[in-house]
């Protein structure tokens, strides 16, 4: 006697498989990822050294979860990049908007080259998937010679650069090794640190000349000649966050080096078009910053070069901050930190399932066998449930 029960088995389990496929990744969404210099074997200096991307468990510090190591050899479309041991404004880290890319900047330059962020090496940007995997794509020094600091993606098919001197200046992804031509987007201010990405906005940070954080033109310019617009004036701006705290209302987190101001805040209720200050926290000299909202609090994560710091700020959005800092993690001997941002997620995607087959009909008694097929070259995980407790992956 055939087994009714196996044909809907196969059918509870079929339907619960298309729901349950996912993408698989490296790094894990919600952790936060820290760009460190050096691997620890020697004392930094301004000399080309390795970079790594290292992702930390907030809830549960005491070892990375992840870490990446960033290639200090070319191999085929990947390009090599160093970094400065010494250069605090440099290896800012950029979650690109989407959530899906981590950026960082960089040189092409063997290890141990001299002075290397003022160096005749081409500059390179490296665009970090979810999943580890990495992209390259390359520009002359004659963009950013004297420093190239930080760039920041939307979708991960072109980038916005920041360095000293050129400005900001604009690349389409190449993939490549080959040196891509820049587009000077603004001159305004020529010395410039950390380039990001907030409510479809590009915005740009710099500690020279008239300092504070800019608007570069209307949402995300692409051509040249494009003024920015000084939003926040703040002495020695560094990196920053901001986020949205429902409706108009945005919170601005950005950090200085000067040790007796640390952790500012600042309030809009007009989607950014004006500022309003609220207050410091004093913290050792700061360099890198990342946050998320927690309810109805806010916690930050910003980075010294020993350290990770972790604030929680308990006052209302346009009320004066309310945080204490504390040491998170330390970075090893011989090392130092620099950007800080979230790890990105999976692209959101839709498999292309082929195929799915069983031995169906079966008896009473007889095993089950399920096979699946998904098209496409993304690595992806499924889970099979059914009746009577019924699972397998």
């Amino acid at each position: 006697m055939k087994s009714v029960f196996s044909k809907s088995l196969f059918v509870a389990i079929l339907v619960n498989c298309l729901f349950n496929l996912e993408v698989s990744a490296q790094f894990t969404q919600g952790r936060i990822v820290v760009l460190r210099s050096g691997d620890g074997t020697g004392a930094l200096s301004s000399a080309a050294t390795s970079m790594y991307l290292v992702e930390y468990d907030p809830a549960s510090p005491s070892a990375p979860t992840y870490t990446l190591a960033l290639p200090t050899t070319t191999s085929g479309s990947i390009n090599r990049i160093t970094g400065s041991g010494t250069a605090t404004s440099e290896g800012q880290l950029n979650l690109s908007a989407n959530g899906n890319y981590l950026t960082v900047g960089g040189y092409d330059a063997a290890l141990g080259t001299a002075s290397v962020n003022s160096s005749t090496s081409n500059r390179v940007i490296m665009r970090v998937s979810s999943a580890g995997n990495l992209a390259t794509t390359v520009f002359s020094n004659a963009t950013h010679a004297s420093g190239f600091r930080s760039v920041v993606t939307n979708d991960g098919s072109a980038y916005w650069t920041a360095g000293n001197p050129s400005g900001v200046n604009y690349f389409t992804h190449s993939g490549s090794t080959t040196a891509q031509t820049a587009t000077a987007v603004s001159t305004t201010s020529t010395n410039n640190r950390t380039v990001s990405i907030y409510n479809n906005q590009l915005y740009v940070s710099t500690g020279s000349g008239t300092t504070g954080i800019y608007a570069v033109g209307s949402g995300l310019p692409t051509t040249t000649g494009i003024t920015a617009t000084n939003k926040i004036s703040t002495n020695d701006a560094y990196a920053y966050v901001m986020l949205n705290r429902g409706g108009n209302n945005w919170n601005c987190y950005l950090v200085n080096s000067t040790t007796t101001i640390g952790v500012l805040k600042y309030s809009s209720t007009d989607n950014g078009a004006t500022w309003t200050a609220r207050g410091s926290v004093t913290t050792s000299a700061v360099y890198g910053i990342t946050a998320k909202v927690n309810g109805s609090n806010v916690e930050i994560y910003a980075t010294t070069t020993t350290a990770i710091l972790k604030l929680t700020d308990v006052a209302a959005f346009d009320a004066t901050i309310s945080a204490t800092s504390s040491t998170l993690v330390s970075a090893p001997t011989n090392t130092a930190f620099r950007g800080i941002a979230f790890a990105p997620a999976a692209p959101c995607t839709t498999p292309s399932i082929t195929s799915i087959t069983s031995n169906s009909p079966i008896c009473a008694g007889s095993a089950l066998n399920l096979q699946l097929s998904v098209g496409g070259s993304a690595a992806t995980a499924y889970s099979w449930t059914g009746p009577n407790s019924f699972t397998s992956t």
